[in-house]
């Protein structure tokens, strides 16, 4: 696959874009809402309100927006749901990464949708949550394609979703080292993630959850493709294995052994998890 190299420029603007080695992909307003998105040489402004939000713990609800400041790339953003965020957005590995944790400010344990949403690059763009599964919107009109199950219904495979306008795409993505129950979503005006968390006193850092969400540019001839390569390429390790000295090649499906391998041996090569390369 081709290289793609990220275009870099510089915009003054209300809000701030945070740029460290390369331009953020991200345009926030000083209390922390995402105002814009950039993808290849230009910048889409939101038409209504994106950023963090949560839900109550069975999903559905009004959302209620957590809102601060944001400046010198750190975010600190409250509700009135009794809940607090602070994150660092940085560009790292060709993406813009928002780390962070979101705390509650109560008593008594709770469950918590935190939903982190940014705004659709066109009127008419597509929307990718896997390799067969798309829906395309329009102004007026949402059709969907091959098989159902985009948005806040759906069972999501993938960690990551895309969104794919004529001459620009964007995709989203939950870093594995901060895994959790998630659910891609994607409209005409929007792109987001959804995270199940859970958050108690009893837990190893008390009543605190981490995330981390990565922000990528994409070419869009390649969508949902071109997204996946890049998360690979920033995750390697989570998909790669060092097979058993028994094995002749490398884990892919069931690892073959030879020169007639010992039980013990042949233990070793089955009960490692397969990795497809």
């Amino acid at each position: 696959m081709r290289c793609f190299k990220h275009v870099l420029f510089c915009l003054t603007m209300t809000g701030t874009l945070f740029a460290n080695e390369e331009t953020s992909l991200l345009r926030f307003s000083d209390s922390g809402l995402v105002e814009g998105v950039v993808s290849g040489d230009r910048e889409v402004a939101a038409t209504s309100k994106k950023g963090f939000y949560s839900l109550p713990g069975v999903g559905k609800g009004t959302p209620d927006f957590l809102v601060g400041s944001f400046a010198q790339g750190k975010l600190e953003l409250a509700n009135g749901s009794g809940l607090r965020l602070e994150a660092t957005v940085k560009n790292s590995k060709g993406c813009t990464e928002i780390a962070g944790y979101i705390e509650k400010i109560t008593k008594g344990d709770r469950a918590v949708w935190l939903v982190f949403e940014i705004p659709s690059l066109s009127d008419g763009w597509r929307v990718e949550d896997s390799m067969d599964n798309r829906a395309e919107f329009s102004t007026e009109t949402y059709k969907k394609k091959a098989l159902p199950g985009i948005g806040a219904t759906g069972n999501n495979i993938f960690p990551m979703i895309a969104g794919i306008a004529r001459t620009a795409a964007i995709g989203m993505a939950l870093a594995p080292d901060t895994p959790c129950i998630f659910i891609t979503d994607g409209g005409k005006d929007r792109l987001g993630i959804r995270m199940a968390l859970g958050l108690s006193d009893a837990t190893k850092t008390p009543n605190r959850a981490p995330f981390k969400i990565q922000v990528y540019d994409l070419d869009p001839e390649w969508g949902f493709r071109g997204l996946l390569e890049k998360y690979y390429n920033n995750h390697p390790e989570s998909y790669e294995t060092t097979p058993p000295s028994c094995c002749s090649e490398p884990i892919r499906a069931i690892p073959r052994c030879r020169n007639r391998p010992t039980k013990k041996e042949r233990d070793g090569c089955t009960s490692r998890p397969a990795v497809i390369r």
